[in-house]
């Protein structure tokens, strides 16, 4: 958003997403794309991304995560903020990396 004296303010953007571009197992593109756009975007800062199970297991996905970061050279950085949760068969009554981010993240 831009102000009325000219500056503009990124807004934080924590992105959860089911990542499966890099996998055997899915092959669904959207999140990594929508990942690639905002980062791309000039008023919005990717501050954190989480990684929950939809179309892939847990494990490809979060792995998929790391590797769509690791693949734009920009956000390297945020290789090491992915915070992995559960998914479709999961016990959702059990806390997850990715719940607790998402929980507590909105205090941005």
């Amino acid at each position: 958003e831009e102000s009325s004296a000219g500056s503009s303010e990124k807004i934080a953007v924590i992105f959860d997403g089911d990542f499966a571009l890099h996998t055997a197992v899915g092959l669904d593109i959207d999140d990594n794309l929508a990942l690639v756009w905002l980062l791309g975007s000039s008023n919005i800062e990717v501050v954190e991304v989480t990684a929950t199970h939809a179309n892939a297991p847990i494990w490809a996905t979060c792995w998929d995560a790391e590797v769509t970061l690791k693949s734009i050279h920009e956000a390297s950085h945020l290789g090491q903020n992915i915070s992995c949760g559960g998914g479709w068969g999961s016990d959702f009554r059990q806390g997850s990396a990715a719940a607790e981010t998402l929980r507590f993240g909105w205090r941005l």
